[in-house]
């Protein structure tokens, strides 16, 4: 999936200045939830990339976020709300720019596998957004554990991939099952820090971190 940088209300507030650089970031952060959330309102493959990428240039050029206020609710809702707008105004419009923007062609492959049959718009919006920030998360916990002999362990672990018994991994690594426990629970803490950072990114109100993470967690079961 493409790369998802650190995102701060203070990016908004610099998009709404004028910015268009944080603009660009801001929006091609979140190429992909847009992109969903058109198709699942009907919108065939190619209108739904259309309809991302006038979004974003209609946000550059006309300043979207002048009315953005992070007293008013959290980053995920906002965009949600703005694209819907944008999409009701282009119904009847016509003409295309360049699609995809820097979302390669694997990312929209495998957004459209994210995409069951009866989803509505909101729920495939929010399903790709929590994709998104756990693919970050997991980015920062393989940093933690960057060079360390650990790490293959860790990545299998949160992938499932891992058939094993704990006696026989221990076994596997010479480290007692106690350790291998204790690896994974700091590895397990150290993930869900590496979320509530990113989550805190987005809101508004700082307290609020672990509803807007059940909420994530909940899109992704849906």
């Amino acid at each position: 999936m493409s790369a998802f940088p650190t995102t701060r209300w203070t990016l908004v507030v610099k998009a709404r200045a004028g910015a268009k650089d944080a603009l660009a970031t801001l929006l091609e952060t979140y190429w992909l939830p847009l992109y969903v959330f058109a198709r699942r309102t009907g919108l065939a493959r190619e209108a739904a990339e259309d309809a991302v990428q006038e979004f974003l240039a209609h946000a550059i050029e006309r300043s979207v976020f002048t009315r953005a206020d992070n007293q008013k609710g959290t980053l995920r809702s906002y965009l949600k709300t703005a694209f819907r707008h944008h999409l009701s105004d282009a119904r009847d419009k016509a003409g295309a720019v360049k699609r995809g923007g820097n979302s390669r062609h694997d990312d929209i492959e495998a957004a459209e596998r994210t995409l069951s049959g009866d989803d509505d718009p909101e729920r495939a919006f929010d399903r790709q957004w929590a994709a998104l920030v756990m693919q970050r998360a997991m980015a920062s916990l393989e940093k933690d554990f960057d060079g360390r002999d650990d790490l293959d362990l860790v990545r299998r672990y949160f992938s499932a991939d891992i058939n094993e018994g704990y006696e026989a991994i221990a076994k596997e690594r010479a480290i007692s099952v106690v350790s291998l426990k204790s690896l994974l629970h700091r590895a397990r803490m150290r993930y869900r820090e590496h979320l509530s950072e990113i989550v805190k990114d987005t809101l508004d109100d700082q307290g609020a971190v672990g509803e807007e993470l059940d909420e994530l967690m909940r899109a992704m079961d849906r």
